[in-house]
């Protein structure tokens, strides 16, 4: 069905449109929000049950219904107008997105898609000042989930940080394998093995994980509170490929925040530092 290809797909990235096609038996087309997710889908297979489907990477098809061509002061889109509205329902529609949304100002476009964490939609306004008002829907209550918003170039600029102030990365280490990501959920009252494995499933769509160091606090005391986590990790991949597909996610969406991934050390280079360091201060 194509509520389980839309699931199954969705790990790779946010899905837009899910079509089956009628003449041909077993196929089936997967339009993503992202190129980056179609061409890592296309580099993975599908798993739909116990069926691994084949996958390959297309060109975007042409719309059946072509909308009147944009007018040149419209065609240019503004990122900074479109916002990202995450923790919706499962069977949210484009109608009910469009009466919540009417109030803040003209709707340019509306597109409702999935990622690993659920239903998301991108809401497109005509201005600035429409924009900010869907920003302050956060926490407004849509059938019992209360929704998040965020500035959507947060989730697709590759360059974006935290803050979204568009940081670039440090230069890659040579063979580097190893990410840092900050800007992630807390996950209060969760071990820290289940932490770990929560990061491995963010980032198992690039490739191998081997391993996924979180930090966190530590204090020393019969009567000190178990260790937390602060936001803050290391992961590690068997193959430098695998790196180079994970700090593309930069910005990223995860949760209502937007992960903010840089270059790190692998672990054997950081420690030969470290030794390094304590011996010059001797």
């Amino acid at each position: 069905t194509k509520e389980e290809i839309e699931d199954a797909a969705s790990k790779y990235g946010a899905v837009q449109k899910v079509k089956i096609d009628k003449k041909r038996e077993g196929v089936a087309f997967v339009e993503f929000l992202e190129k980056n997710s179609a061409k890592l889908a296309a580099k993975r297979s599908i798993k739909i049950g116990r069926t691994i489907c084949k996958t390959v990477h297309l060109k975007q098809l042409p719309d059946e219904n072509p909308a009147p061509a944009a007018t040149p002061a419209s065609t240019k889109k503004n990122s900074t107008t479109t916002a990202l509205v995450s923790s919706l329902p499962e069977d949210v529609t484009v109608e009910e997105l469009k009466s919540l949304f009417e109030p803040c100002g003209e709707i340019v476009d509306i597109r409702v898609g999935k990622n690993a964490s659920g239903r998301i939609a991108f809401v497109e306004m005509a201005t600035k000042t429409g924009f900010k008002k869907v920003l302050k829907q956060k926490g407004k209550d849509v059938r019992g989930k209360k929704i998040t918003t965020s500035a959507a170039k947060n989730a697709f600029d590759n360059k974006a940080g935290a803050s979204g102030g568009g940081e670039q990365a440090r230069p890659k280490p040579q063979d580097c394998k190893t990410i840092i990501v900050k800007n992630l959920p807390y996950y209060h009252g969760d071990s820290e093995e289940k932490i770990r494995n929560r990061i491995k499933r963010i980032f198992k769509v690039c490739g191998s994980v081997s391993a996924v160091r979180p930090f966190m606090t530590l204090e020393r005391g019969d009567n000190a509170p178990d260790p937390t986590f602060k936001g803050l990790a290391f992961v590690e991949f068997s193959e430098p490929d695998a790196a180079d597909a994970a700090l593309k996610m930069n910005g990223r969406d995860n949760e209502g925040r937007p992960m903010k991934i840089d270059w790190s050390d692998n672990r054997d280079v950081a420690v030969r530092k470290k030794k390094k360091g304590k011996k010059g201060s001797k």
